[in-house]
């Protein structure tokens, strides 16, 4: 069986290529440019780009599935990119998908998609975010999911919303910790005691793989591992596995939805580090993916903690 991934040089996506190569499928990686890179070894790498529908009808030719991972986000990314990677790339491999004549598509979204209500067990049913807050990632990651679940009957889709991705060769969002917890400008909402929505990144690879497998797998699945974990547990072991130092500083939630009560050094960080999944008593339910998809935590947080401390310390 061929599999054509998207964002294969990316963090989820070269997990995801490993994963298929260890299950003796034959990948085809989606790149930009053709690296030497360990967890590419084996797959058939094809330079394109979201933005060259050509590129993307060529690479999808003879393929049975295809995995979507590729998508920008993170801070320093012009306006127009949202649209033009995450929606229209998003329409592009859909289109692709269709002329190909694959038979499931696997796309790749985020727990973010959904309208946060604290407090309440949220399910794959649950409503979108009516407001995202303007063009970005989450307008853009709802954007692409409508184009997904809108395709044509005859492409069978599969839609994984996973919670934060982290483990080795994660060079964005983990810096996003990591500076702030360097420089002592890290701080807790509410003690840090809300629940953190994670998932190593081989599980979710295994997710992707059973999504393939599962033959009567669709819809939206929210992929995160249990048992949860605080904000706090994450936050201090990473930084007593760096040797840095931990938060001292805790604030009320109103007062991180409030950044203008902060002093200016710290509005920043709230902005960028106080993530809205990491500063509310958000919880999410993972019976679907557990029922259908024989989804389970292969990975222990307390493995998948270690892999990423003792990768962070080889890189630097």
């Amino acid at each position: 069986m061929r599999v054509f991934v998207t964002g294969a040089t990316g963090f989820v996506g070269g997990h995801v290529v490993e994963a298929l190569l260890a299950r003796g499928y034959t990948v085809r990686a989606l790149v930009r440019h053709c690296v030497a890179v360990p967890w590419l070894f084996g797959a058939e790498q094809v330079e394109g780009d979201l933005a060259d529908a050509e590129s993307i009808r060529s690479a999808a030719r003879g393929s049975d599935f295809v995995v979507h991972c590729a998508a920008v986000s993170g801070r320093g990314i012009e306006a127009d990119a949202w649209n033009t990677v995450n929606v229209r790339g998003t329409e592009r491999v859909i289109e692709a998908c269709c002329a190909a004549g694959v038979r499931r598509l696997v796309h790749l979204s985020t727990i973010v998609v959904h309208e946060p209500r604290p407090g309440v067990l949220l399910d794959e049913a649950a409503p979108f975010a009516a407001n995202p807050g303007g063009p970005g990632y989450v307008a853009s990651k709802i954007a692409a999911e409508r184009l997904v679940q809108a395709a044509p009957a005859h492409l069978s889709v599969v839609v994984l919303r996973p919670g934060v991705v982290y483990g080795p060769r994660d060079r964005a969002a983990f810096s996003r910790i990591v500076a702030p917890l360097s420089a002592g400008r890290l701080l807790f909402v509410a003690g840090g005691h809300f629940r953190c929505h994670l998932v190593y990144v081989e599980n979710l690879a295994d997710a992707v793989v059973a999504s393939i497998e599962n033959v009567a797998a669709t819809g939206a699945y929210i992929v995160i591992d249990e048992p949860t974990v605080e904000v706090r547990e994450f936050v201090c072991d990473i930084a007593n596995g760096l040797g840095l130092p931990s938060p001292r500083i805790s604030i009320p939630a109103f007062v991180a939805a409030a950044r203008g009560w902060l002093p200016r050094r710290l509005r920043w960080d709230i902005r960028r580090y106080g993530m809205p999944i990491f500063t509310r008593d958000l919880r999410f339910s993972t019976e679907r993916a557990q029922r259908e998809l024989g989804y389970h935590s292969r990975i222990t947080y307390d493995e998948g903690m270690a892999r990423l401390i003792a990768w962070a310390r080889a890189s630097t």
